[in-house]
């Protein structure tokens, strides 16, 4: 009867090769990383308007007409 042996079949691992429970892979942290900078930008974009808004007397300012939002919205919504 012969012996097989398992080991010389299983290759070694290096450090190239993902450990499981060792974390999140590189392309999960970039796209959280993208999600996070975008949601940054758009915070502050909303925030600037919000804080604009309130330091104004009045809204719109002097010499500039009203927004249309329709489409705006619209491409919000799309986007």
């Amino acid at each position: 009867m012969s012996t097989i042996s398992t080991t010389a079949a299983v290759p070694a691992p290096d450090a190239t090769t993902p450990v499981r429970g060792q974390g999140r892979s590189t392309p999960w942290w970039g796209i959280v990383a993208l999600i996070m900078t975008e949601g940054t930008l758009f915070a502050g974009l909303i925030a600037s308007y919000f804080f604009l808004r309130a330091a104004s007397k009045q809204w719109p300012p002097p010499g500039i007409e009203e927004p249309k939002l329709t489409l705006a919205i619209v491409f919000s919504l799309v986007l």
